[in-house]
C-alpha cells in the first residue's frame, strides 16, 4: 500500500502557492508518496493552485513527485540527429468517486477510484464489493491497488487536542465538510464523527485496521490535510503518520 497527500482548499481564503509548495513538501520528505492536482493546473512544476475542491474534480492527475523532469529522445532535422525534450505522457490518473454506480463505471475503464473522504464505512464497503463485482464479471483482475481511499486523519499525544482542532466552530475540516460533503445528506457533525480520524496514534492505527477490515483492502491511504490553524500539531500529525505507515526503504506500508 501506499500513503497519498491532498490538500484541501482553505474555504473562504486562498492559501499562498509558497504556503502549498511547503506543506506538500513536508509531506514527501517524510515519505508520502502520491500527489494530486487537476489536469486543468498546468504542469507538476507549478505550485498546486487549490482554490476548488480535488475531491469534486471529475479526474486527478497522480504524480510520485511534484515535478516531472523532461526526459530526452534523439530525432532527426533536415537529415542531422538532435536531442529533443519531451514530457513523460504516462502520468497516472484518479478518480474521485462518491457512488457505487461511479465505481463500476471506473472498473469496467480499469480506471483507479479515490472514494471521496465524506463516505462512511457501510458506502467504502459497497465500493469495493461493486469494484470486485464488476471486475468479475469481466473477467478481469481485482486489483486493489486501484482503489484509494481519502480520509482526514489527525494524529496527536493529546486527545483533547486533536478533538478540539477538528470540531471547533472555526476548524477548516468543518468547514471543507459543511461544503464538500453535503450531497452525503448528513448533518456536519455526524457526518465528521462518522468520516474523520483523531486521537493517539495508536487509536489511529486501530482505527485503520479496523477501515481495512471493514471495507476492502485499499492500496492507497489519501491523506486529506487541511489549513489547522494548529500548524505544530498538523505537522506532527503528518511525522507520526509518515513515521508509523511508510517505513523505508520502499517507502511503503502494511497496516499491522
Amino acid at each position: 500500500m501506499t500513503l497519498g497527500y491532498l490538500m484541501a482548499p482553505r474555504i473562504g481564503a486562498q492559501q499562498t502557492p509558497k504556503e502549498i509548495k511547503e506543506r506538500i513538501d513536508f509531506a514527501r520528505n517524510i515519505g508520502f508518496s502520491e500527489f494530486y492536482r487537476t489536469s486543468q493546473d498546468g504542469p507538476f512544476e507549478k505550485p498546486l493552485q487549490q482554490e476548488v475542491c480535488l475531491e469534486r474534480a471529475q479526474s486527478l492527475s497522480v504524480q510520485p513527485e511534484l515535478t516531472t523532469a523532461p526526459s530526452l529522445k534523439v530525432v532527426t532535422v533536415d537529415g542531422k540527429r538532435q536531442h529533443s525534450q519531451e514530457r513523460a505522457d504516462n502520468i497516472a490518473t484518479a478518480i474521485p468517486t462518491e457512488t457505487v454506480q461511479q465505481v463500476v463505471t471506473n472498473a469496467h475503464q480499469q480506471l483507479p477510484t479515490l472514494s471521496v473522504s465524506w463516505l462512511d464505512k457501510t458506502t467504502l464497503a459497497q465500493h469495493w464489493a461493486a469494484h470486485v463485482t464488476t471486475c468479475t464479471h469481466k473477467g478481469q483482475r481485482v486489483q486493489p491497488e486501484n482503489w484509494k481511499i481519502a480520509r482526514t486523519i489527525i494524529a496527536c499525544d493529546d486527545p483533547a487536542r486533536a478533538e478540539a482542532a477538528v470540531f471547533a466552530a472555526q476548524s477548516p475540516c468543518r468547514a471543507y465538510y459543511a461544503k464538500a460533503g453535503r450531497s452525503a445528506g448528513w448533518d456536519v457533525e455526524t457526518l465528521m464523527r462518522a468520516c474523520v480520524i483523531h486521537g493517539t496514534l495508536d487509536h489511529v492505527l486501530d482505527e485503520l485496521q479496523i477501515l481495512k477490515e471493514t471495507c476492502g483492502p485499499f492500496g492507497t491511504l489519501t491523506l486529506v490535510d487541511h489549513a489547522w490553524p494548529d500548524q505544530e500539531m498538523a505537522q506532527h500529525s503528518i511525522a507520526a503518520l509518515g513515521s508509523a505507515l511508510v517505513p523505508p526503504p520502499k517507502r511503503s506500508w502494511a497496516l499491522r
